[in-house]
């Protein structure tokens, strides 16, 4: 499969992507290396990927270890918003008071 098949019609992929980084505030080179990536940018990078993944249930073991406060609050907004199940275990104060 080409990269013109890949991308399709959507011309502002890599502009939509740089979005989807900053919203995560994370670096917004979509091709940066993985390994230049702090452990808690890496772990919001997975769970950004298993979000819009489309499963229906999510199983994660302390999903917010790596994060630093306002990430935690990020993760915790994703989790509301998810529509599936997720299924973890928790010991952070925030994480555990989300009504999921």
């Amino acid at each position: 499969m080409s990269d013109f098949d890949l991308i399709g019609d959507n011309w502002l992929l890599k502009e939509e992507i740089e979005q989807h980084l900053l919203a995560m505030e994370l670096p917004t080179d979509p091709f940066l290396p993985g390994d230049v990536l702090s452990s808690g940018q890496l772990t919001r990078l997975t769970l950004h990927k298993l979000f819009r993944s489309g499963y229906r249930y999510l199983i994660r073991d302390e999903p917010g270890n790596h994060l630093d406060m306002e990430s935690r609050k990020l993760l915790a907004q994703a989790l509301n918003d998810l529509p599936a199940a997720f299924l973890s275990s928790v010991t952070i104060k925030i994480l555990l008071m989300t009504s999921i």
